[in-house]
């Protein structure tokens, strides 16, 4: 669990820092992966007695808005005009300021 939620974080740094919203979508893809993977585990802890039923309620609904922000931003983004930082550092003719 502890690895599925690092990779939540890590992976929205990465895809942001690529500076392009087509590869920020693509990252932001593997957070929400990363966020299933953490409620599945979730549902095995409550399964096998490692999590109270309450705290499952709390944290499973902590995970489906993460989820749904997740996909939110990433819907934005693909209809967004602006493409990223790193095509703003161009100019009209495709040369670098």
């Amino acid at each position: 669990m502890e690895r599925a939620s690092i990779s939540i974080l890590s992976n929205f740094a990465e895809g942001y820092e690529r500076d392009g919203n087509a590869e920020f979508i693509q990252f932001l893809s593997f957070s929400k992966g990363s966020v299933g993977e953490l409620r599945a585990q979730l549902i095995y802890s409550l399964d096998i007695g490692l999590v109270p039923q309450s705290r499952y309620d709390e944290l499973n609904i902590m995970g489906i808005s993460a989820g749904r922000l997740l996909g939110g931003l990433s819907r934005y983004l693909g209809g967004s005009e602006k493409r990223g930082r790193k095509y703003d550092r161009r100019t009209k003719t495709g040369n670098k300021r």
